[in-house]
C-alpha cells in the first residue's frame, strides 16, 4: 500500500486521504467549541402568529447558549434555514434531514469556495459528481456566544481586572456553594457569587463567604450570603448517607470525608466507639452501622438536635447514645465505664 504516511513521495490511499481530510476539518476549529452540537440543536423557540399559529423565525437561530444569524447567502430569497441553523427554523425543500455544517473560523469569513479548507471543499465535488441538483448552500452566518456558553472561569476572568487571581474553586455543602475569597476580591464578591451561582444551577441554590476566622467554641463560621436563598439549612450527601446540617449553627468540613473513612476502617463489629466531638454525626452515624455501640458527644447543643435528627434519620438512634457537655468530662464518664474497652476519637 503506498502512501503509508504524508510527505513520502507517494499519493494516499483513499482510507488515509480521507483522515487527512478529517483532521484538516478538526484543525480549523471545530473541536475548539465545546458545545457546537447543543448549539446547532437549539430547542424548539416559535413565536405566535396572529391567528394562533406557531412559527419560526427566518434565517435566526438562537438558545440559551448562542445565536446565529444568516447574514449572506447565495439565493436572494432567504426562506429559513432548518438544515443549516436546526430543527427549530421551518423546513426547506432542497435540505434532507437536518445536516448542517458550521465552519467556525473567522479566517473564512469572506473566502469563496475555492479558499476553504480542503474538506470542505472535497464535500463540494463529491456531491456534485453525483447529484445533478446540488443540496449543498455555502452562507455566511454570525454566530454569537451568550452567556450560559461561557463556563465560570473565562466570565471571571473577561470580567474581573487584568492580574487579579480567578476564585473558580469552591466548597459544596448541600446547596451551597462556600467560597474563601481573598481580600482581593471582596470588593467583586457579589459579582463573583452571582456567576457561581449561575454557572452552577439547579444544584447550588446560595453562594456564601466567610467572614472571620473560627474563633468560639463551638467552632461554627461567620458566613455571609451574597447570592440565592438566605437558607444555610442543607441536606448532604457523604459516602451514600443523608446528614441534615445548619451551617449557621453547626461546624461541617467535607474535606475531613477521606479521613473519617480511615477511622471508620479501623474498626470492628465488636468495638464501642466514643465520638468526643460528634458535630451532627458523620463519623459516629458510620461507625454505628458497623460496631457494637456509639458514645457521641459535642457541647454545641444545636450539633447535638441535628446528630439526634440524623441518627433518626438512619434509624440508628438505638445504637447512638447523644450527650450534650464539656468533651473532658464526657471522657472522664465514660472512662468510669471502662476505658479498656472503648474506641476514643478526638480531633
Amino acid at each position: 500500500i503506498y502512501g503509508k504516511a504524508e510527505g513520502d513521495g507517494e499519493l494516499l490511499n483513499s482510507v488515509l486521504y480521507r483522515d487527512k481530510l478529517a483532521r484538516t476539518f478538526n484543525s480549523q476549529g471545530y473541536v475548539n467549541f465545546r458545545n457546537l452540537a447543543k448549539i446547532s440543536r437549539s430547542k424548539k423557540k416559535k413565536k405566535m402568529m396572529d391567528g394562533g399559529e406557531k412559527r419560526g423565525v427566518k434565517g435566526v437561530g438562537r438558545n440559551d447558549m448562542a445565536f446565529v444569524e444568516v447574514v449572506e447567502c447565495e439565493e436572494s430569497d432567504v426562506d429559513d434555514f432548518s438544515g443549516l441553523l436546526g430543527e427549530d427554523f421551518g423546513k426547506r425543500p432542497k435540505w434532507r434531514g437536518s445536516t448542517r455544517l458550521l465552519l467556525l473560523d473567522e479566517q473564512y469569513a469572506n473566502k469563496v469556495l475555492d479558499e476553504l479548507p480542503e474538506a470542505i471543499k472535497v464535500a463540494f465535488q463529491e456531491h456534485d459528481g453525483q447529484c445533478t441538483r446540488s443540496a449543498f448552500e455555502l452562507v455566511k452566518c454570525k454566530l454569537t456566544l451568550l452567556y450560559d456558553y461561557w463556563q465560570l472561569n473565562e466570565v471571571l476572568e473577561a470580567l474581573l481586572p487584568k492580574g487579579t487571581t480567578i476564585p473558580s474553586a469552591f466548597e459544596t455543602v448541600g446547596h451551597i456553594a462556600h467560597l474563601n475569597l481573598r481580600d482581593e476580591h471582596l470588593q467583586y464578591k457579589h459579582l463573583i457569587a452571582k456567576v457561581v451561582l449561575d454557572k452552577n444551577r439547579p444544584k447550588k441554590k446560595t453562594v456564601v463567604n466567610k467572614v472571620d476566622a473560627i474563633h468560639n467554641d463551638y467552632r461554627t463560621m461567620q458566613l455571609e450570603v451574597l447570592a440565592g436563598n438566605n437558607s444555610l439549612v442543607t441536606t448532604l450527601v457523604e459516602n451514600g448517607l443523608r446528614f441534615q446540617v445548619d451551617l449557621a449553627s453547626v461546624y461541617w468540613n467535607s474535606r475531613l470525608a477521606t479521613e473519617r473513612q480511615r477511622l471508620l476502617s479501623c474498626f470492628t463489629y465488636s468495638d464501642i466507639v466514643c465520638d468526643v466531638f460528634a458535630g451532627v454525626g458523620p463519623l459516629a452515624i458510620y461507625a454505628a452501622k458497623k460496631v457494637k455501640h456509639v458514645y457521641a458527644n459535642d457541647l454545641n447543643p444545636c450539633a447535638v438536635e441535628y446528630l439526634e435528627r440524623n441518627s433518626a434519620l438512619h434509624k440508628l438512634d438505638r445504637k447512638i447514645e447523644v450527650f450534650n457537655m464539656d468533651g473532658r468530662r464526657f471522657i472522664n464518664i465514660q472512662s468510669s465505664y471502662g476505658l479498656g474497652s472503648l474506641l476514643f476519637r478526638a480531633w
